[in-house]
């Protein structure tokens, strides 16, 4: 593996939902994303960008900053990586724009999340600039927030808007405020399965494992054939079990997926593992 980076480094960076489409000018490269690991405010992710692959470690954000250790893996470890992921791979395009002097990461999200559109820019490291991104990080700070309560405010009824509000928020750790947009977006039937996901998950991040279950069950009685959409659900409602100390609810959980797609993750070795007590 090569390290990216010689020291320690801290990232410091805003997201903001985006409107108009001049940014579709500039080139756009394919992204493939998931999660190995998150809990307690760190993430393990790997990730595949065009012909290159990289496996990312973060901690927990103070702030907009968060420390990040990045690494180049070969493209057909991060395939089979991507397949033990927690949680679906996220597919997007990515597009970088340079505006009034700063990099813009601009990504247009896929597949379930279509539609979704967001920027990103990574202000100064704070060993580098201290001042300048404290200055920058209160600009951003207060133009993000007041966007999107304004997008809000001004589309209240609008349910997509609500379900990629509540996806930014999410990703940011602003639990209780995705948690409520969700609560809302589940009212549309389009962005339901999604909402109620994102509901539980947000609910087992707040250690609410109770109200996890319920809303991930709710997702899942909706399912009738066992796609990856009810494999991921079923993963995590039997990860919750056993969480919770029910280790028969959860293998019970991780036997309908391996009845249905025997390499799905780890689920073989979590039933076999069970027949073997």
């Amino acid at each position: 593996m090569r390290h990216r980076r010689s020291h320690v480094p801290t990232e410091i960076e805003r997201k903001f939902l985006v409107t108009g489409t001049g940014w579709r000018q500039a080139d756009g490269v394919r992204f493939s994303q998931g999660y190995l690991c998150r809990g307690e405010g760190s993430t393990v992710r790997v990730r595949e960008a065009g012909e290159r692959a990289f496996l990312t470690i973060k901690g927990p954000t103070r702030g907009a900053s968060r420390a990040e250790f990045e690494y180049e893996i070969p493209i057909a470890d991060a395939e089979q990586l991507l397949k033990l992921c927690d949680g679906p791979v996220i597919q997007k395009v990515r597009h970088v724009v340079v505006f009034s002097g700063s990099k813009w990461e601009v990504d247009e999200f896929l597949g379930e999340n279509t539609g979704l559109i967001v920027a990103e820019i990574e202000l100064e490291k704070e060993a580098g600039d201290a001042t300048g991104a404290a200055t920058k990080k209160a600009e951003r700070d207060q133009f993000v927030f007041d966007d999107l309560q304004e997008r809000v405010k001004r589309y209240p009824n609008d349910l997509r808007l609500r379900y990629e509000l509540g996806s930014v928020l999410y990703e940011n750790e602003y639990l209780n405020e995705a948690i409520q947009q969700f609560q809302l977006s589940q009212r549309s039937p389009k962005y339901r399965l999604r909402s109620l996901y994102f509901l539980g998950m947000s609910f087992k991040k707040k250690q609410q494992l109770d109200m996890a279950l319920e809303q991930l069950s709710a997702a899942d009685s909706e399912l009738t054939i066992m796609d990856d959409t009810r494999k991921e659900l079923c993963y995590e409602i039997g990860l919750i079990h056993e969480e919770l100390g029910d280790k028969a609810k959860a293998v019970e959980c991780f036997k309908k997926i391996y009845q249905a797609d025997i390499g799905y993750r780890d689920v073989a070795q979590r039933v076999e593992k069970a027949y073997r007590r």
